[in-house]
């Protein structure tokens, strides 16, 4: 485990001594409280279920927790955060642009004033959005097993992508279906990410 500090190093202090969720309709999971109370292990993962509120909001949050994270000599934990989406048309600067202006936001809420051009400066280099080529959980291992040594990932709906060699239908993708359909899905991405993670040093969400 990894010590856990409210505070950044002084080059990007990003939060205030509290990250609260203050989000109407959120789902109530106060991650800065997780992330203190259990800190941070390499090749280990964990799972948010966020039912309620906004996914991106929430991303946003937890993104700004892990690059706030500092070790004993006040080093940054990680070394680059990944967050893996989904495929869709939107353009990967569109994507990027949007996961900046949450995290923004985030800031803003946690601390009373936004970032500034050198913390954004600094997060577009330790922030990294990926693009899955498809809905298949190899494709995860394959952006896990890439990432530089102690980086942190975090994949966006995990729910959705599905063991090699199964096919999604014509439908939209959707949660709104037996837990026996996709749960299995997400265990074997959850147990190959871990692995995968355990070999290059890597923590994901």
């Amino acid at each position: 485990m990894h010590s856990f500090k409210n505070k950044v190093a002084k080059e990007d202090e990003l939060l205030s001594d509290e990250m609260k969720s203050s989000i109407p309709g959120s789902s109530g999971i106060d991650f800065h409280a997780w992330y203190v109370k259990n800190g941070l292990a390499w090749g280990a993962g964990d799972m948010f279920m966020v039912a309620a509120g906004k996914s991106p909001t929430r991303i946003a949050e937890v993104v700004a927790i892990l690059a706030a994270a500092v070790n004993e000599n006040g080093a940054h934990v990680f070394s680059e955060i990944i967050v893996i989406q989904v495929p869709a048309a939107t353009s990967v600067e569109e994507r990027t642009s949007a996961l900046l202006r949450h995290l923004d936001e985030a800031v803003l809420r946690s601390r009373g004033r936004a970032l500034e051009p050198g913390e954004i400066a600094v997060l577009s280099r330790r922030v990294k959005l990926v693009v899955s080529p498809d809905l298949q959980n190899t494709s995860i291992f394959s952006i896990v097993e890439a990432a530089k040594t102690h980086s942190a990932v975090i994949v966006e709906e995990a729910a959705l992508y599905r063991n090699s060699g199964e096919r999604r239908g014509d439908k939209p993708a959707t949660l709104r279906m037996p837990e026996d359909t996709w749960v299995l899905h997400l265990h074997s991405l959850c147990e190959g990410a871990v692995t995968a993670g355990s070999r290059r040093g890597v923590g994901w969400n």
